[in-house]
C-alpha cells in the first residue's frame, strides 16, 4: 500500500493511532510503527499535536502513555 487513498480507505478520513492501523492491517504494533515511519518520511501522514489519553471504566485517564495521532494527508 502505497497511496494516500488506500491508506484512507484502511484507517478512514480521521485521525488514527499504531493501535488502529494495526488491527485494520492484521499487523503487530511494531510493524504498524514501522509503517507510519515509512508513511511519515513520504509524506503520506503527518502526526497531529493532539493526544489520545486512554481512560478507565470511571472515566479517569488510565495507566500508560498516551497514543499519538496520526491523520492521512
Amino acid at each position: 500500500m502505497n497511496t494516500r487513498s488506500e491508506l484512507g480507505k484502511l484507517v478512514g478520513k480521521g485521525e488514527f493511532t499504531v493501535r488502529r492501523l494495526a488491527e485494520v492491517s492484521d499487523i503487530s504494533i511494531e510493524a504498524a510503527r514501522s509503517r507510519i515511519a515509512r508513511y511519515l518520511e513520504e509524506g503520506l501522514v503527518e502526526r497531529t499535536p493532539e493526544v489520545l489519553q486512554y481512560l478507565g471504566e470511571n472515566g479517569r485517564p488510565g495507566r500508560g502513555r498516551p497514543a499519538h495521532l496520526y491523520r492521512v494527508r
